[in-house]
């Protein structure tokens, strides 16, 4: 069963390293660089990030590219990391992803996230 408190956003993909390289993608510094000048300011800060992350041009993914590559093994690292988190004391969901944005920051991993993603977005003025 599922609950679902108030979006749910899913797509299929065509592999489990497909979704790695959207999910490292969608959760990096570079991505969220990119969309946030395209974002409406709300009170409690910028909205939407989810209705623009398509507006940012990147290639479909593609395992023969070198760099599409990279980027599911740097992904496939972190997935390691955050499972070890112990987020049990955490009361919100807010808790718990900083417990393990902690863990992945002080593994070196986010850095290495970021290279990855940079060679795979392409440069966006805007």
């Amino acid at each position: 069963s599922s609950l679902v408190e108030h979006k749910l956003y899913w797509g299929a993909t065509s592999s489990a390293d497909e979704g790695r390289y959207l999910v490292g993608l969608s959760n990096s510094r570079s991505m969220h660089e990119a969309i946030t000048p395209m974002q409406s300011l709300g009170l409690f800060g910028t909205r939407d990030f989810d209705k623009l992350v398509f507006r940012v041009p990147f290639r479909s993914y593609d395992p023969a590219d070198p760099s599409h590559a990279a980027l599911v093994d740097v992904v496939r690292r972190i997935e390691e990391v955050a499972a070890a988190v112990d987020v049990s004391a955490a009361v919100t969901f807010h808790q718990a992803r900083a417990l393990v944005r902690a863990q992945v920051a002080a593994s070196g991993l986010g850095g290495e996230l970021e290279t990855a993603v940079t060679s795979v977005l392409p440069t966006v003025s805007l």
